[in-house]
């Protein structure tokens, strides 16, 4: 039923279904090349890709979608409209990590998939890839700024949260960071690293209970995430739970986390 919701739209906003099958195999590549799609702000090349890549994302996994057409797509994405590409389909997913392991397991060949650098100040990714910049830049103030104008802009993404719940920590604004990883979560409840960034919070406020449920459920999303598991290690040591400090430990170090296995060394003789 979705799906045939989402087919309307498009045929209400002028793009041919045709443009845009859902499982149809005849569809013309000339048709499928007038269109740029970015999902979860990463540019996608249909010829890159093995599949249609609208039969790649689940309708109920859909957030939002934004269909810019002629000059609007080019107002806001410029040169990225190039080779006859005349509308531009933006989906936001509610899982991010999941779609983006999707399109790289669909592709034709070993990809990196590359962020849209948005060239007008109405998309909120625009804002998204700006505060990255000054966050990796030390001007934490003015990157949170941009986050708030992504998120005024309806931008409805686990990172642009977690991104500014750090660089709120760096401010030293800790409340503000834990409702920020508390938004994350609730946006996306798959993604690992908003477990992560709330289990360092309640680490780092020596609160090593709250760090270890938060830990443990980073692992229960990523079971291989060495970094987690040597992190709840510490924190079971700083609750004096030595058992489950040094199986976490080993664990860390049997997926080459190399301070697991100093650390290994010195608490589980």
């Amino acid at each position: 039923m979705l799906r045939q919701i989402i087919k309307l739209i498009f045929l209400l906003l002028g793009i041919f279904i045709s443009q845009l099958t859902f499982g149809q195999k005849n569809a013309t590549p000339n048709a499928k090349d007038s269109i740029l799609y970015v999902v979860d702000g990463y540019l996608i090349f249909t010829k890159s890709l093995k599949n249609n890549i609208l039969d790649l994302i689940t309708p109920d996994d859909i957030e939002s979608i934004t269909i810019y057409k002629d000059q609007d797509s080019l107002k806001i994405f410029g040169d990225k409209m190039s080779e006859g590409k005349s509308q531009a389909i933006v989906i936001t997913t509610k899982n991010p990590l999941k779609y983006k392991k999707i399109l790289r397991d669909n592709a034709q060949e070993d990809i990196e998939l590359d962020s849209v650098v948005y060239e007008q100040e109405t998309s909120p990714f625009f804002y998204l890839n700006r505060g990255v910049e000054k966050d990796n830049k030390g001007n934490y103030k003015g990157a949170i700024a941009d986050y708030d104008s992504a998120i005024i802009l309806n931008l409805k993404n686990a990172n642009v949260f977690i991104n500014r719940g750090l660089a709120k920590e760096k401010l030293r604004d800790f409340m503000g960071a834990r409702r920020d990883y508390e938004k994350a979560i609730q946006i996306e409840p798959e993604n690992s690293k908003a477990y992560n960034c709330m289990a360092t919070f309640y680490f780092k406020q020596n609160q090593f209970k709250e760090a270890v449920a938060f830990y443990t459920k980073a692992i229960a999303i990523e079971p291989e995430d060495g970094i987690a598991y040597y992190n709840r290690g510490i924190a079971y040591y700083n609750l004096k739970m030595l058992n489950e400090c040094c199986k976490d430990l080993k664990k860390a170090s049997e997926l080459e986390i190399e301070i697991a296995l100093r650390a290994r060394n010195t608490y589980c003789k």
